[in-house]
């Protein structure tokens, strides 16, 4: 029988699929097991409107919240003058 510890919080929603995903990549680089859902629905793809969720267990609850400020704070500030992006391909 699961715990209460591994009953599964809303963390957060997202209107894009995108955005959910990178919160989803940033919780797994943090340990933090988490789960997408409503991607179909998210963007009309099922011509139902909805939001993309962000799933974590309880347990993983505050490390995750502490995560999410992190992240936000961090968003859309790559120095993109130290990545190689390499040589544009002619068509």
């Amino acid at each position: 029988m699961a715990s209460d510890s591994d009953n599964l919080l809303l963390l957060m929603k997202f209107a894009e699929e995108f955005e959910a995903n990178s919160l989803l990549h940033e919780l797994a680089a943090n340990s933090i097991d988490a789960v997408v859902t409503g991607g179909y629905t998210a963007g009309f793809r099922a011509e139902a409107p909805g939001n993309v969720t962000v799933l974590v267990r309880q347990s993983d609850w505050e490390r995750a919240q502490a995560t999410v400020l992190e992240w936000e704070r961090n968003r859309g500030q790559t120095d993109w003058s130290s990545i190689d992006v390499g040589q544009p391909e002619s068509l």
